[in-house]
């Protein structure tokens, strides 16, 4: 089942009869643009290049396919600080992310990546040397 609902995502695989067998990660987009090109590979490609706008088709079919952050082992994922998520995409290019849980976000606290299941894309980065 794919619903689509104010920007927001989100993939549930459904077994037999009908019954959900695993939440998958909600993803929404910080800005407009930023899901335009999430979900338009020539758009990805005109902005960062082939190779990037083929790392992220692969990566955000990754992210559709994961029910946590966690699940995540294609593109060195990482998390940053205590907010932050990093997937590395191609050419030195990151996909970056939040949770999207309004109980995560507290800067003192890192947050348990192994318990998020909505997140926020944040931007893609360049990575400076």
């Amino acid at each position: 089942m794919i619903r689509i609902d104010n920007g927001h995502f989100e993939l549930k695989t459904l077994g037999l009869y009908g019954f959900s067998i695993g939440s998958k990660l909600e993803i929404s987009y910080r800005f407009q643009w930023l899901r335009d090109v999430c979900e338009d590979d020539s758009r990805a490609a005109a902005k960062f290049g082939k190779a990037v706008a083929k790392a992220l088709r692969a990566r955000l079919s990754d992210i559709n396919a994961a029910s946590t952050v966690m699940q995540l082992v294609v593109g060195k994922p990482f998390p940053v600080g205590n907010q932050d998520f990093k997937v590395e995409l191609a050419d030195g290019f990151r996909l970056v992310f939040s949770s999207n849980h309004k109980t995560t976000r507290n800067s003192t606290n890192p947050i348990d990546w192994a318990t998020i299941t909505r997140i926020k894309i944040i931007g893609i980065e360049k990575i400076h040397d």
